[in-house]
């Protein structure tokens, strides 16, 4: 691809296109929704570019019969433990961290654990890169790496510029900036014979919004009334998802970016799904995290994975699982708080979708059919 090419690709949608950040709070009021600021396109970076031909084009990785992709862990080491405990129960499995694995680990020795452990040298822990991994690993700091809406309010914005400047200078003290900044973007699995994409935003981007679950046709109504989003901003047509997925080769893709966990099926039998965040709270009233679980259809789940499953579907001869992280949550928050208290840019951001979840969103409008 030519680099005029990606210049052009780079320029973003209107600003009334219906975006959410990747920090979706608990609320529906989009000034305390997702934090950015829309990037033009001279500051875009070619490195988040991408288009279905790469993923095409992309070797698959081998794993174990079973792969776990863990996108947004935002450093929460708890959800961690809970992720290698379900796959202690589970069939022989790896595991994909697909981006924003970092975001609220700045106290360094969080960020060693986090990182060591993610990044150690196993061949069933897998990891690709998010725009909080992109941009902590810069030589100089810019920005939290995301494209927004314009109504988000600045002072939102500010504050998730705050938390990853804040984990960029934890970074640059790190060993770790090289092996980040050598992530790939995407990673192809070939399983049960199925074609597995898997991204951090979506085909286009790195940090993509097309794919988010308020963008899906059909539309969901209550979901984009919730996000404040006008009737002019048209979701992106599920012909055209088809199209992409058909072009890059896979049958199933997963991603993340967008931090609202769904998964749609679509008519020629392709998938997309998104799980949302593994680290934080996904759902009204819960502050557990979620997996998306790829393994054989049939046959029984073990008893600890099979309680946790959310919703799921088939494709083929795949199955496709949202899968509970129930974490240690009051671990989990006075670690937060240890770091991020109140009155900080993640306290005022996050605490409220930490202690409650997603309070417009349930499990049972995350299973979606075109």
């Amino acid at each position: 691809m030519s680099v005029a090419r990606l210049l052009t690709r780079c320029r973003l949608r209107p600003t009334s296109a219906p975006l959410l950040g990747a920090e979706l709070s608990s609320s529906a009021s989009p000034s305390s929704s997702s934090p950015g600021r829309p990037l033009s396109a001279a500051s875009c970076p070619l490195s988040y570019r991408s288009e279905p031909s790469l993923l095409s084009a992309t070797p698959a990785t081998p794993t174990q019969p079973v792969v776990y992709v863990a996108g947004g862990l935002y450093g929460n080491r708890f959800a961690l433990d809970e992720i290698e405990r379900l796959r202690s129960h589970d069939e022989p499995s790896s595991v994909v961290f697909n981006g924003d694995f970092n975001f609220f680990n700045s106290e360094p020795e969080v960020f060693r654990e986090v990182n060591g452990r993610v990044l150690a040298e196993d061949p069933d822990s897998l990891a690709t890169a998010g725009n909080v991994e992109r941009e902590i690993s810069s030589p100089s700091f810019s920005s939290c790496g995301c494209a927004y809406p314009s109504y988000v309010s600045p002072a939102v914005a500010s504050r998730a510029d705050a938390i990853v400047s804040s984990l960029h200078g934890t970074c640059r003290t790190s060993p770790f900036g090289p092996a980040l900044a050598a992530l790939p973007s995407l990673l192809r699995v070939s399983l049960h014979g199925a074609e597995v994409g898997v991204v951090h935003g979506d085909l286009g981007s790195l940090a993509g919004w097309s794919l988010a679950a308020e963008m899906m046709d059909p539309p969901d109504r209550a979901l984009r009334a919730a996000l404040g989003i006008p009737p002019s901003a048209k979701p992106t047509p599920a012909a055209q998802v088809a199209g992409q997925l058909k072009e890059a080769g896979v049958d199933v893709l997963c991603c993340t970016h967008t931090c609202l966990a769904f998964l749609q099926t679509f008519a020629g039998g392709s998938a997309v799904v998104n799980n949302g965040s593994a680290g934080m709270g996904n759902f009204r009233g819960s502050g557990a995290g979620v997996v998306t679980r790829l393994g054989r259809a049939g046959g029984e789940l073990a008893g600890e994975v099979a309680g946790r499953v959310l919703y799921e579907t088939t494709v083929g001869d795949l199955r496709v699982s949202a899968v509970e992280v129930a974490f240690d949550e009051e671990a989990w928050r006075e670690e937060f708080l240890s770091a991020w208290g109140p009155g900080s840019p993640a306290h005022e951001s996050y605490w409220d979708r930490i202690t409650g979840g997603v309070q417009f969103w349930e499990p049972r409008q995350a299973l979606r059919t075109y």
